[in-house]
């Protein structure tokens, strides 16, 4: 049984979420679309809450829309602004901007504002609405239907896969609803995709050495917050907007629904207030950089997160890499994984640059003392996830 890892890149999400090129965009469209809907708020038309409810939050992630829009016109990517943050020492500019992201992501993959702002209300500045058609990256869907097992305890993930991304979404959360409808931190916790409420707390490492499940590593972590009932703490809320069936998000009702709740809830992203046990949400999404020691604003486990995910690459032989393309900030780590990789025998690269990337495994991390290796390049057939013929479907 071959151990085969796949590491994934924002081209694996593509499909739903824009990759970094296109972050600035796609928050100036939200930006406008929200103060659409303010006016309509303000006005009380629609079937909107009283601005008296949720205006002052809304008008707050305008204004934190505004400023993210403002700083990252000066840099190349969101991560360049937060890595300037992190060198000067500006924490508080550096949590806001991860505020940001964490709205970002969740308006990106919750809510289709077509259906809730009104056109006529676009201000003369303003681009036309672009419909949302797609809410998760399908290729997911096709992915996990690839590895699924009905096994004697029931629906599992094939053992041999070693998932390693680099993503803050909730793609593989929303697909994996379509198999087994729990809610999202429920489903994260059963088939070991980490961090999750429970791995952010253990003192422990959440596998065994010799444990064979499948695993899923976000690397940075997510850019998402559980909404736990400050009453009653650790139990979730029944109306996280996360536990949806996004499919099923045509309807308008549940849309505003979504937009209300993200909106109504803005402050759980400011404060602990009971959410996560106490873990800040924005200690759940990091940056590579913030393995340091001396930076300490990440959730407890986080180390030992990146230490299990270089630990479980050791046993890797077939490295499948999706939309990836070794950014410089993430070198350091990817270095740490791709070397730790001593029984590599065959590289698969999906992606529109694979030669390029082939190019900066060589030459940059350190694969050119490895002549053995064989590397199988897929630059235009990427309608679904490359599954390499080694995989054992009996496993």
């Amino acid at each position: 049984m071959k151990k085969i890892t796949y590491l994934l890149g924002a081209g694996a999400s593509a499909e739903a979420i824009p990759v970094v090129n296109g972050m600035h965009n796609r928050l100036l469209e939200i930006t406008n679309l929200l103060e659409n809907i303010k006016r309509q708020m303000v006005r009380q038309e629609g079937d909107w809450p009283r601005f008296e409810d949720i205006g002052g939050n809304l008008t707050s992630i305008i204004k934190d829309f505004k400023w993210a829009i403002n700083e990252i016109s000066g840099h190349p990517t969101f991560d360049t602004l937060a890595k300037k943050y992190f060198l000067t020492n500006n924490t508080p500019e550096l949590n806001k901007l991860k505020v940001v992201l964490i709205l970002y992501f969740s308006f990106v993959q919750l809510v289709d504002f077509t259906l809730i702002a009104n056109e006529n209300e676009r201000g003369k500045d303003e681009p036309p609405f672009i419909p949302r058609n797609k809410y998760f990256d399908k290729r997911y869907d096709g992915f996990i239907a690839s590895i699924a097992r009905n096994e004697e305890d029931g629906f599992n993930l094939s053992k041999n896969i070693l998932i390693l991304s680099w993503n803050y979404d909730m793609q593989f959360e929303f697909a994996l609803r379509n198999y087994k409808k729990k809610q999202v931190q429920k489903n994260q916790r059963e088939f070991n995709i980490i961090p999750n409420m429970h791995s952010i707390q253990s003192k422990h490492t959440i596998l065994e050495k010799n444990d064979e499940s499948f695993l899923l590593i976000k690397l940075n972590g997510n850019a998402f917050w559980a909404m736990v009932d400050p009453k009653q703490p650790g139990k979730l809320l029944d109306y996280n907007p996360w536990d949806f069936d996004i499919r099923n998000k045509n309807k308008k009702e549940l849309i505003q629904f979504n937009f209300n709740t993200i909106i109504k809830n803005y402050n759980y992203l400011l404060e602990k207030n009971g959410i996560l046990n106490q873990i800040d949400p924005i200690m759940y999404l990091n940056f590579a950089w913030e393995n340091s020691p001396n930076f300490i604003n990440k959730y407890p486990t986080y180390t030992n997160h990146l230490n299990l995910a270089v630990e479980k690459a050791r046993e890797t032989e077939i490295l499948v890499i999706i939309g990836y393309s070794f950014p410089i900030f993430n070198r350091e780590s990817d270095k740490k994984m791709v070397n730790s990789m001593v029984n590599l025998k065959k590289v698969y690269i999906q992606d529109y640059n694979a030669k390029q990337i082939e190019s900066i495994l060589i030459n940059s991390l350190g694969l050119s003392a490895k002549k053995e290796i064989n590397f199988q390049l897929e630059e235009k057939n990427l309608g679904q996830f490359m599954i390499p013929f080694e995989l054992d479907f009996n496993n």
